[in-house]
């Protein structure tokens, strides 16, 4: 990761707009290095936790995260899927499967 450039980056940057996790910066793939962020995220908060500095629920925080980087989809892109999908492009059932209910 060394020798990076802000050309570099701001080429990264417009990718990973368009394409997710499965741009590249350089020739390293977006995913991997989400991978590598999450396990080092999680080897933190692991520690904290050890050190009793954190309650150990703090480490469910990551799942989420952990999903999108080792699945390689973006809830975004799971959401055009299902849209395009059981959703059938309408935004009647997007308001029934995402709408805020009323208890």
């Amino acid at each position: 990761m060394q020798n990076r450039t802000i050309a570099d980056y701001q080429t990264a940057q417009a990718e990973i707009c368009l394409k997710g996790l499965k741009a590249k910066y350089r020739e390293d793939s977006v995913q991997e290095l989400a991978i590598e962020m999450v396990k080092l995220a999680k080897q933190g908060l692991e520690a904290r936790v050890n050190a009793g500095l954190e309650h150990p629920e703090v480490l469910t925080y990551l799942k989420p995260v952990e999903e999108v980087a080792f699945s390689g989809q973006t809830f975004a892109e799971r959401l055009i899927e299902r849209w395009k999908g059981e959703l059938q492009s309408s935004p009647a059932k997007y308001v029934q499967a995402y709408g805020i209910r009323n208890s």
